[in-house]
């Protein structure tokens, strides 16, 4: 046998070996996932995995994000707030500072506080530009546990379906911010469900609408109250109800 021979049969014997090891192996996995006998320290394993993972997770990695995010979104503050829309939709890549755009850290981070902040950075800036479908889609990525900024979401939700005409759905969104807010901040949006329900004739919704803010915030200092008997008669009348008290 030749010198090449020798070397190919001890490779061919190595792979069997192994192959064979392998096989055994993964025999004896299996055998052991599948005995029912160890199943209890076979989840208790798993759960052990899973709850580590978890916290590191929770402890390191999100942490580790937001702050990430947070580093990022400051830069775009001051172009927000000098209504640069651009430079916040699109970032920019001129000159040393390089800026990820609000639409990008928005959906690179969307696990982390700063992320959502970022969402609700990019759906206003979608909305000053008329962009509405693109701002519905960022208000929707955004939460919060506050009740009033919850408010303030939907509505601004409401206000993009306003600007497409789709009174109803806008109706329905600011009658919704409204509930949901239910506070003198939020009041006026029981009013602008009204409009909006009258645009979309439906005139009984714009009644319960209007009722609704007279009836909870009557004694407050909402500006919207002050004339709402005006805006009920109208309703009814255009629901041809005027008979009714």
């Amino acid at each position: 046998m030749s010198e090449k021979e020798e070397i190919i049969v001890n490779e061919e014997v190595k792979e069997n070996n192994d192959s064979n090891k392998s096989s055994v192996i993964g025999d004896a996995i299996k055998k052991y996932l599948g005995n029912s006998t160890n199943n209890t320290a076979k989840y208790g394993l798993i759960a052990l995995g899973v709850i580590g993972l978890l916290v590191a997770w929770r402890m390191w990695w999100i942490p580790k994000r937001n702050d990430d995010a947070g580093a990022k979104l400051a830069k775009l503050f001051h172009y927000y707030n000098q209504d640069s829309m651009d430079i916040v939709l699109n970032g920019s890549k001129k000159g040393k500072l390089k800026l990820e755009s609000a639409p990008s850290i928005a959906k690179s981070y969307w696990l982390t506080k700063k992320g959502e902040e970022a969402a609700l950075m990019a759906a206003t800036a979608y909305l000053k530009v008329g962009k509405f479908e693109d701002a519905i889609s960022f208000f929707n990525r955004c939460s919060n546990s506050d009740e009033t900024l919850k408010a303030s979401i939907i509505s601004g939700k409401a206000v993009c379906y306003s600007e497409m005409k789709e009174y109803e759905k806008a109706a329905d969104l600011f009658y919704q911010a409204a509930e949901k807010g239910g506070n003198e901040f939020t009041a006026s949006f029981y009013y602008k469900a009204g409009l909006h329900y009258e645009k979309a004739e439906n005139y009984s919704k714009a009644i319960k609408s209007y009722t609704q803010l007279k009836e909870m915030y009557s004694n407050s200092s909402v500006q919207e109250v002050a004339d709402i008997d005006k805006h009920i008669y109208r309703a009814k009348a255009l629901a041809g109800d005027m008979d009714k008290s």
